[in-house]
């Protein structure tokens, strides 16, 4: 689609291809995200197209997912309390700056056109190009992901992933055979790709409950994570042709350091308090812990 919009339009109305391609695609995301709004359900229990039975079944299962016995209280953390609940909790940030390093290596998906320009190819070969690229991605999303749930297991998948993304880059920046750099994109990309659902899952386990709170941290690592790409948009720069030393030596460095703290993840959580920071959290955690304590007994 994308070597389509660019060869297609290019020099419509006096704008280049490359703009019309992000116009286009800028504009279908606008459009699914309004629509999705309202398609998409906050929670199981309010699933329209779910029955009864499927709704209480969806909620067993996500707790059962994440090993939370929670009672049966209708009170609910507002979104501002939820907020607060998140900032202050260092599980929120841990996985804040994990995502900022994928993003920040995803902000090559938007040069890898001119990369491969600059190994010769055409505009409209170059957007084609990407396509094997984007399909390894695709393929090592979802084997890795459903691996990684199989086995239950995010911190050495996510090791890996930011290893795989280190050692790709780092071939990238010193060989100078076109072949060997494009295995090499494809080998990032399906690395980066896979790591973006992986940390919001892993975001979601570590931060099960109460549900805003989770909500919350999904939508705060999720957004702010990705103000990576606005720096990392300045990592590409046509100077820097062919090699892209600066790109790929700091993506080597920042998936290095996450591949660390993907390692040390366990110790670091152990250092953080056990009792929620935030007044509304402990007051909602003793209620549903009282509420249980009573269907118990």
């Amino acid at each position: 689609m994308a070597g389509a919009i660019v060869k297609g339009l290019e020099g419509v109305r006096g704008i280049p291809g490359w703009r019309w391609l992000f116009i286009v695609e800028g504009a279908l995301t606008v459009f699914c995200g309004f629509g999705l709004y309202f398609l998409l359900p906050d929670y199981p229990r309010n699933a329209r197209y779910f029955s009864p039975d499927q709704r209480r079944l969806a909620q067993i299962r996500i707790l059962v997912d994440r090993q939370v016995s929670v009672g049966s209280t209708t009170r609910r953390m507002t979104s501002w309390q939820a907020f607060k609940a998140v900032v202050t909790d260092g599980k929120a940030w841990f996985f804040l700056i994990a995502y900022s390093i994928i993003i920040l290596g995803m902000s090559i998906s938007y040069f890898v056109p001119t990369i491969l320009k600059a190994m010769g190819y055409t505009k409209a070969t170059a957007q084609w190009m990407t396509v094997p690229i984007w399909i390894t991605g695709a393929v090592c999303q979802l084997a890795l992901s459903w691996t990684s749930d199989k086995l239950q297991d995010r911190r050495w998948y996510s090791c890996c992933i930011y290893g795989l993304a280190a050692v790709a880059c780092i071939i990238s920046a010193f060989v100078h055979s076109a072949i060997a750099k494009y295995v090499m994109m494809c080998l990032l990309v399906a690395g980066l790709y896979t790591g973006l659902p992986l940390m919001l899952n892993w975001t979601s386990e570590s931060i099960p409950f109460p549900d805003q709170k989770r909500f919350i941290a999904i939508a705060f690592v999720n957004s702010f994570g990705h103000l990576a790409i606005i720096y990392g948009s300045y990592l590409w720069p046509s100077t820097n042709a062919p090699q892209h030393l600066v790109g790929f030596a700091t993506l080597t460095a920042t998936c290095g350091f996450g591949c660390v703290i993907a390692i040390v993840a366990p110790w670091y959580f152990k250092l953080l308090p056990n009792e929620p920071v935030t007044k509304a959290e402990r007051e909602l955690v003793a209620l549903q812990q009282q509420d249980q304590q009573r269907q118990e007994s």
